[in-house]
């Protein structure tokens, strides 16, 4: 069975606000969190814990994938030897990751892609990591888009403007929504660049 239990994030939080909390092993810190989100998801409304259910999902837990990430991949290996997952006996990276991994390469190989990658997502002068690290354009597209919006309904799929292409430079697959986004988003970024290229100063 493959499901979505839960997520567990604590963003820069940590119980204590020290040099050593912060220190601490990332991938132990991150364990302990698995292990959490399994018993909060074996609660009621009330807090009380089914310990059957509990012992049953951790007995059924066989498999830990991971991200390329050090520390991920670090923290299955936790979680298989600390005790509580009697049953975990593999670790491996995400298929998923990987496919995403083996292809950046020759689709950067392409001259057509290669180009197209470099224009909208590769550099500080490319146009979306330029909307999105600048408040100015940012305001400007959020303007030309409620004008795209008052002219035709809605943009591509969208119905409502968009604040933010959720673009992060370091991650290759990460382009997957922002390039949804600017394709919905295109008259408005066409507008946009109307704008600046109009702008004197």
């Amino acid at each position: 069975m493959v499901g979505l239990l839960g997520v567990y994030r604590t963003g820069q939080d940590v119980p204590e606000n020290t040099l050593e909390a912060h220190d601490a092993d990332t991938s132990i810190a991150m364990a302990k969190t698995v292990h959490e989100l399994i018993r909060r998801a074996c609660m009621d409304p009330d807090g009380q814990l089914d310990q059957v259910a509990l012992d049953l999902i951790k007995s059924n837990i066989r498999h830990f994938a991971s991200d390329q990430g050090p520390s991920v991949s670090k923290c299955g290996k936790v979680l298989a030897s600390d005790g509580q997952l009697g049953s975990l006996v593999y670790c491996s990276f995400d298929a998923a990751h990987q496919v995403r991994i083996g292809c950046k390469d020759p689709l950067q190989a392409l001259p057509g892609f290669e180009a197209q990658w470099k224009a909208l997502f590769g550099g500080k002068e490319a146009l979306l990591p330029s909307i999105q690290n600048s408040d100015v354009w940012t305001a400007r597209l959020l303007a030309a888009q409620q004008k795209v919006l008052e002219m035709y309904g809605r943009q591509g799929v969208l119905e409502k403007t968009l604040k933010t292409f959720s673009f992060a430079p370091q991650r290759f697959d990460s382009a997957a929504s922002p390039l949804l986004k600017y394709c919905c988003l295109i008259r408005a970024i066409a507008v946009l660049c109307g704008m600046q290229a109009a702008d004197v100063l």
